[in-house]
């Protein structure tokens, strides 16, 4: 049965000295009251931003446990259900500052988390981000094919010099489709369409929660044509554990190669599309 906001999440990697289309930097910069700037140093590696899940693999866990190791208070970041993200002060005494302007370079690029990093944020004790995360995408339409599987398996067979012969399986692999219908220009390119950027704040197609590349189809598909893994969450609930990680099938060799075959217009001008995904689980 189809449910409704799926999401799609591929990685992000944390490095010492780097923020750019795939990395950010991992000195998160901020300040406790009118104290000195703190650092919460996050772990370099692979994140996907899911809230709920455990650090070491989510950027948002590993973010709440390096905060609350850096400073007095205890923190609390979480993922909205509009797709931002939440950082809050659950005990303790003193506002936060968010240093995205001033604090000391190279640091945590905050517009990964959904930021307007033009000023700090703060002092206070609970903020919200200003967009969507980068590195999800929120398509905000219904899932029409998403849980079908299709078990695949590879067979060898091999004659001994007896004349008999052997047949071997090896391990079952899972395929399936996703596609979602009906998902506006908006949220799937960012590029030039009929000589109109789509997101450029101010026009109609400009969605406010999103900001740029990598909150959108386009986005996802620059990393899954790469080869990289990325995980399903059929229902935007889902949390944690409640993910699914897949690669692009291998077979699908036009998916690589035509972004238009893979993101069909269903409407006259570009106004809707049909995104299909075809996946298979992803093995480490």
């Amino acid at each position: 049965m189809p449910a409704s906001n799926p999401r799609l999440l591929w990685p992000v990697t944390v490095t010492a000295a780097t923020n750019d289309t795939r990395s950010v930097v991992q000195n998160f910069r901020f300040r406790e009251g009118a104290g000195p700037e703190l650092t919460a140093l996050l772990t370099t590696g692979d994140y996907f931003l899911r809230g709920g899940g455990t650090v070491g693999t989510d950027l948002l866990a590993e973010l709440q446990t390096r905060l609350n190791a850096a400073g007095a208070n205890t923190y609390e970041v979480s993922r909205t259900t509009t797709g931002r993200v939440r950082i809050r002060r659950t005990a303790g005494v003193a506002t936060f500052t968010l240093l995205w302007s001033t604090g000391t370079d190279p640091q945590f690029d905050g517009t990964v988390l959904g930021f307007n990093i033009a000023a700090d944020d703060g002092p206070t004790t609970d903020i919200t981000s200003d967009f969507q995360s980068r590195f999800v995408w929120h398509p905000s339409q219904l899932a029409i094919d998403g849980y079908r599987w299709f078990p695949t398996a590879t067979a060898g067979v091999s004659r001994s010099l007896a004349g008999q012969q052997y047949t071997q399986q090896w391990a079952t692999s899972r395929r399936g489709v996703l596609r979602i219908d009906w998902v506006r220009v908006a949220k799937v390119r960012t590029t030039d369409v009929d000589g109109e950027l789509q997101y450029t704040a101010g026009t109609q197609l400009y969605e406010q929660l999103s900001n740029g590349l990598e909150t959108s189809w386009e986005g996802f598909y620059e990393s899954a044509r790469a080869g990289r893994r990325f995980e399903i969450a059929i229902d935007e609930a889902a949390t944690g554990s409640a993910f699914l990680t897949a690669v692009i099938d291998h077979e699908a060799r036009e998916w690589f190669e035509d972004f238009d075959s893979v993101a069909e217009v269903i409407m006259e001008r570009g106004e809707r599309y049909r995104v299909t995904i075809p996946w298979e689980l992803y093995t480490a």
